[in-house]
């Protein structure tokens, strides 16, 4: 569901920039051409996607994707840092296309909040 819903946001967002080639961008050009708001709404978007995910994996008393301690919400400054942080750490990352970012954010965040086996 996350996916479908950055997927369309994503197509909503080339298409309003007459940029229909925006699917075909990097993660990386993605950071550099967009302004900061509009890197902010692509990382809430994704991270929210994969918050419910989790969320309902947990409810299931299914393993989680990530583990975020109970106490802690992050801001959407603080996703946006840690995602763009973890994409630097992990060129190969920012090399891939903008078609799997809410991926490279579920990488993110379980880079952040690893799970204790």
């Amino acid at each position: 569901m996350a996916v479908i819903a950055l997927a369309l946001l994503l197509v909503v967002w080339g298409v309003a920039n007459g940029k229909t080639e925006q699917s075909q961008l990097s993660i990386d050009a993605m950071i550099e051409q967009l302004d900061d708001d509009e890197i902010h709404a692509l990382v809430m978007g994704a991270a929210k996607g994969v918050e419910a995910a989790n969320f309902a994996l947990e409810e299931r008393h299914s393993t989680p994707l990530y583990c975020e301690p109970a106490l802690s919400k992050m801001s959407g400054a603080e996703y946006t840092d840690m995602f763009v942080t973890f994409v630097r750490r992990h060129p190969e990352h920012g090399k891939a296309k903008i078609s799997i970012f809410a991926w490279v954010m579920l990488l993110a965040l379980q880079d952040a909040y690893p799970c204790r086996r």
